[in-house]
């Protein structure tokens, strides 16, 4: 009888890393199902930091405005400020911040932002300083808000940050 051909070491290498990447595929699978939504919501985190950051902000100069302007209440707070965007996107976009509200309370930005701003006066002695943005352009919407009150001649308090649909 004949003795069978020999393989050589090339073919057993061949074989090993055929057998590897077919082990290797669905591992690499799982991983990303798992990497990848953790991704998307890491970065919607990372983006709500904006919206924080600049409603705290804006707050910061409503209560200075208040302090500042020496009026009775009812009348220390500034101008509503319509918001800044028209439509919050998913894109990042340049926002005006020359009206006479946002100039008095000191906020401003040339950067693109994913967040529209507004203040928003529901009567004469309270104000809404409110953040809204589309994360994800499915058209909904989160909000960040905080309220302001006259308190006294020449003071003002703010509340604290109000979110809806932080990651929506």
């Amino acid at each position: 009888m004949a003795d069978a051909p020999k393989r050589s070491k090339t073919f057993w290498l061949a074989v090993g890393c055929a057998s590897l990447a077919v082990l290797m595929v669905p591992c690499i699978g799982v991983l990303s199902a798992i990497a990848i939504p953790s991704f998307i919501r890491y970065t919607r985190r990372a983006k709500t930091v904006e919206a924080q950051t600049n409603v705290a902000a804006i707050a910061r100069g409503v209560t200075e405005y208040c302090e500042t302007e020496r009026f009775p209440p009812g009348s220390a707070l500034p101008d509503a400020v319509g918001p800044s965007i028209i439509t919050p996107s998913a894109a990042r976009q340049i926002q005006d911040f020359n009206a006479p509200g946002w100039q008095a309370v000191g906020f401003g930005s040339s950067d693109p932002l994913y967040y529209a701003y507004s203040i928003v006066r529901p009567d004469a002695s309270s104000l809404q300083v409110v953040a809204e943005g589309d994360l994800d352009g499915n058209g909904v919407r989160s909000r960040y808000e905080i309220d302001c009150t006259t308190t006294g001649p020449a003071s003002c308090s703010c509340g604290e940050l109000i979110v809806t649909n932080e990651l929506e």
